[in-house]
């Protein structure tokens, strides 16, 4: 005896279809909200950390980059240059210079043809 074959699409339960309890339809209503604030709070997440790794403009008023350190010699004496190290070191924080630009500026306070 062949057993008979029945397409999945012909399933008493893909046919009936708009036909949901008031109790699903609570349910998925909620399922929605939940999502929403989810999606919102991944959205606040997401622009809280663009504006961390953003340039942070600063209320203070920057140090003058007038103010800024000699350059490094190359005969000052090792206490000398202890001392041009700290106060460059300080000056660039008081700037908020981020490392890589720190670096950069380091550079070119040392290196006597630029």
């Amino acid at each position: 005896m062949p057993l008979s074959f029945r397409p999945w699409f012909s399933t008493p339960s893909r046919t009936r279809r708009g036909h949901l309890s008031s109790a699903t339809l609570a349910i998925l209503a909620q399922a929605q909200s939940v999502l929403m604030s989810q999606q919102q709070a991944i959205v606040s997440l997401q622009a809280s950390l663009a504006s961390m790794s953003a340039p942070r403009q600063s209320s203070q008023p920057l140090v003058s980059r007038a103010t800024a350190p000699e350059k490094c010699d190359l005969e000052m004496s090792s206490a000398i240059f202890r001392s041009w190290r700290r106060s460059t070191e300080c000056w660039l924080q008081l700037n908020k210079w981020p490392d890589a630009d720190a670096i950069l500026c380091i550079h070119l306070l040392c290196v006597p043809a630029l």
